[in-house]
């Protein structure tokens, strides 16, 4: 256990400096909020155990269900997966850091995270695993009969989502939870999904695409990729 604290130390401590040097580099600073990098750097010092990917889509997924309609409504998972990207994809482009910790892969209809369909294919059956349990525990489908509808079991902690997400998310919602499946797949189909789709169906989507697709300045795409280089570097 002390080795595996004395590990993540490190990943944090190198975390931190690197944010750091990005707030000094001032063609970088123009196009970044800075609000968001103490928020993320807020996040990594006070507990490093928010980054579980796991806790934290289940979070968002309860705001979003929560908020497309009456609490514990059942919604269409289409649709969901939809505002799930369109929220992921602008704020990777706005602050450089990515809402949700999970592939996007290029689906006939749309981009579809992959770990969060698999954790809602468990309430109906399919594979499970522990991590995949934390996020269908807190799911349901309310007639078997239609497994592509889901609703809540819980409201969500709104202290384990950042401002920014809440503002992406919400923003994303307005803009999209009202608009009909098909044209939501249509407007899914975006530069990052073509790409994808382009090398074979089913295929993961780039991350940096997605944020192209977003508008991304030429700024904020060198800050994502030197940060992808770090995160290599800090996991080797």
């Amino acid at each position: 256990m002390n080795t595996e604290n004395n590990t993540n130390n490190k990943k944090i401590a190198l975390k931190i400096e690197k944010l750091n040097k990005t707030l000094g580099k001032r063609h970088i600073l123009h196009d970044i909020d800075i609000e968001a990098y103490e928020e993320t750097l807020d996040l990594i010092n006070t507990n490093f155990e928010h980054l579980d990917r796991s806790l934290y889509i289940r979070q968002q997924l309860g705001f979003i269900l929560n908020r497309l309609g009456k609490p514990f409504e059942a919604i269409d998972i289409l649709p969901l997966f939809k505002i799930i990207y369109f929220a992921d994809r602008e704020h990777y482009a706005v602050f450089g850091r990515r809402i949700i910790s999970d592939t996007f892969c290029a689906l006939k209809n749309g981009p579809v995270p992959s770990f969060l369909y698999d954790a809602i294919k468990v309430l109906s059956g399919g594979y499970t695993n522990s991590d995949l349990q934390i996020i269908s525990n807190s799911l349901q489908i309310p007639d078997k009969e239609f497994s592509y509808i889901i609703s809540a079991l819980e409201m969500p902690d709104l202290d384990e989502l950042s401002i920014s997400d809440i503002e992406m998310l919400n923003k994303s919602i307005s803009e999209n939870g009202s608009l009909p499946i098909h044209t939501l797949s249509k407007k899914s189909h975006d530069l990052a999904w073509q790409e994808a789709w382009n090398r074979a169906q089913n295929s993961p989507i780039e991350p940096i695409l997605m944020a192209r697709a977003a508008g991304a300045s030429e700024a904020t795409i060198e800050y994502i990729r030197e940060n992808e280089l770090f995160d290599k570097t800090v996991e080797a």
